[in-house]
């Protein structure tokens, strides 16, 4: 059977003897140095393991990026080419081996039903199942049949025929050597130069976190585009030295950092309010000088009202009407083409606190000091008043309405009430040991999910209160489940953690903004999630895979963020007035590069990072240094 070496840092050990017995338990003869017997020599029975193993997997950590054993048993597999690398921790490996895809197992808790786990099980099978079918060679006993003499029947002499052969054997000599001898050299230059994308990358990032400025005026007032576009030159050149599948993931890994928008739409000024429909085509805001409506792409815009102060904005589907909430309790429903109010609800009862709309956009539910409002959206019926008592018309109340609009949960400091619409009744009253922060309905079962200024998660199932609640580890003040909720999102100041709805304590990513996150979405399929930083940030994650496909820098607060079609693109509207369409999936990160880059590498830096090589720009259209 093809065997397995593991190499890592003493230090480590406990970690990787969980790690061990999850490869065995996926099907893989696993050895490590407590293998060794006592009184063996430990140097000769670890180089003999590795000359035996078909696959080296290096633990990168704090730890073993110290050691020098680690490294030489790293290096001897990445010069076997049977080097699969995967990091416990957040350290970076040492900066030879930069170069190569690292699988990022620093969240694992050891579930064999890890996204990641499952793609190292799967390339070791891979390489395993190639190791078995490896060095297996057909045996002849006699000539190959149909062989001819080398004295030929035309009576050329033998030793003519042996000259001629000699001559072409040596210049495939030659020529092979050239060959090799190129590949080699490009291969060199490429590592060398991913080694040095990856060196300045770091710099740069560290450079930013030490500017304390927002990622867009690092770039724009610090010198950092130079840099970036610096960092995406290198692995542009690495990836047409070498053109794999590394080479090709650290290109667009350098992209990340250099957005530019495939298109671009001005408001005429700054924005308040913002809504965008489902199918991303229309698009209504507010400014200073009232509330607008118009179709992504064309330029007219058509006003609906002067009035400009508003609440909220949401776009109907599958309907397409607008629904415009008032600041002090109002509402008012418009047509699809913007041209006739349906209906109104007076202002009135005082400020608008919180609203909610029901998954099927039946009604709407409006949280006012002391009072709950239900309107039915066909004709904007009052249809409820729920009085509810003190202690929700402080800030963070929240309100939820369940995907069939039948539960509206009520939350205001440590206080939650739950009405069913229905039957017109108060189903419960709770206080909790802390305030609740966030609240909403999972849309696949009706249950409630509410999360504590303590970091717990309280699931409620209805209409029973059944009530289950695991500790989340932070105190999120947004949670959003993906369409058919398989999987949850939390936002807590800065950071996003993705889990399984089911099992919060089951983690599928987790990242961080520069500022307080606000806002986040999931694709129509929940496999990706785009969240918004009050910096102007915008980020986008591949859940299946655990990957940043996209990341894109306004000046000011981005006020709505969604997926275009299917997925493959990104509109973002910022408060400055600015619509963006952004590209997330494109086939040619080279092209891509050459689309987004502004200049070539300088002939100094060429000469810095391409001795001996000819001067040529990167991409035929940008000049050398802009």
């Amino acid at each position: 059977m093809p065997k397995l070496f593991i190499s890592y840092a003493r230090e480590d050990q406990q970690w990787v003897e969980a790690f061990s017995r999850a490869l065995v338990a996926a099907g893989f003869e696993v050895w490590r140095d407590n293998a060794i017997a006592t009184g063996e020599p430990f140097g000769r029975v670890i180089e003999r393991a590795i000359a035996d193993a078909n696959a080296v997997v290096v633990v990168w950590s704090k730890d073993s990026i110290e050691s020098d054993w680690v490294r030489a048993e790293a290096t001897e597999g990445l010069r076997r080419e049977i080097l699969i690398p995967v990091q416990r921790d957040v350290a970076a490996p040492p900066l030879r081996f930069r170069t190569l895809q690292t699988l990022d197992l620093s969240d694992w808790r050891f579930d064999p039903d890890y996204p990641t786990f499952g793609r190292l099980v799967h390339e070791l099978h891979l390489r395993m199942d190639g190791a078995d079918g490896a060095g297996t060679t057909a045996a002849g006993g006699g000539a190959a049949p149909g062989a001819a003499s080398l004295a030929g029947a035309g009576g050329m002499p033998r030793r003519r025929w042996v000259m001629a052969a000699a001559a072409v054997l040596a210049l495939l000599a030659v020529a092979l050597f050239w060959f090799l001898d190129e590949r080699r050299g490009r291969e060199q230059t490429a590592l060398e130069l991913s080694a040095a994308a990856q060196a300045e990358r770091a710099a740069l990032l560290t450079e930013h976190r030490a500017s304390r400025r927002y990622w867009y005026y690092y770039l724009a007032d610090l010198g950092g585009k130079t840099r970036v576009e610096r960092v995406v030159l290198l692995a542009l050149e690495a990836a047409r030295l070498q053109r794999t599948p590394e080479r090709l993931a650290q290109l667009r890994e350098a992209l990340l950092l250099l957005s530019v928008p495939r298109q671009r739409w001005r408001l005429g000024d700054s924005v308040a309010r913002v809504a965008l429909s489902a199918e991303r085509k229309r698009l209504a805001w507010t400014n200073r000088h009232g509330l607008w409506i118009r179709d992504l792409g064309v330029e007219h815009s058509a006003q609906l009202s002067p009035e400009s102060e508003a609440a909220g904005l949401v776009l109907l589907e599958p309907t397409g009407h607008l629904l415009v909430l008032g600041s002090n309790g109002g509402a008012s429903l418009w047509s699809p083409e913007g041209d006739n109010r349906l209906w109104q609800v007076a202002q009135g009862g005082g400020r608008t606190l919180a609203f909610a709309v029901s998954g099927d956009a039946a009604r709407l539910a409006l949280l006012q000091p002391g009072l709950a409002r239900i309107i039915a959206l066909t004709n904007g019926e009052i249809e409820q008043r729920i009085a509810i008592g003190e202690g929700y018309d402080r800030r963070g109340a929240g309100i939820a309405l369940s995907q069939d609009g039948r539960y509206v949960a009520l939350a205001g400091n440590n206080r939650l009430q739950i009405h069913d619409l229905e039957t017109r009744r108060a189903l419960h009253r709770v206080e909790f040991a802390a305030a609740v922060t966030a609240l909403a309905f999972d849309p696949s079962d009706n249950g409630l999910l509410l999360a504590l200024k303590d970091g717990k998660l309280i699931r409620l199932s209805l209409p029973f209160a059944e009530r289950s609640e695991v500790a989340a580890g932070l105190a999120a003040s947004s949670l959003r489940f993906s369409p058919g909720g398989a999987r949850l999102a939390l936002a807590a100041g800065a950071r996003v953690r993705v889990v399984a709805a089911q099992d919060p304590q089951q983690l599928l990513l987790e990242y961080r903004h520069d500022d307080r996150v606000t806002g986040l979405s999931f694709s129509d399929d929940g496999a990706r999630i785009v969240s918004a930083g009050q910096e102007g940030e915008v980020r986008v994650f591949d859940l299946s895979e655990g990957r940043e496909l996209a990341r894109v820098s306004h000046p000011d607060m981005v006020l709505a963020s969604a997926f275009g079609a299917e997925a493959k693109s990104l509109i973002t509207i910022g408060r400055v007035g600015r619509i963006e369409l952004w590209p997330i999936d494109y086939d040619s990160p080279e092209i891509e590069a050459c689309r987004r880059l502004t200049r070539a590498l300088t002939p100094d830096e060429w000469r810095r990072f391409l001795p001996g090589r000819a001067f040529r720009p990167s991409c035929p259209d940008r000049a050398a240094g802009g």
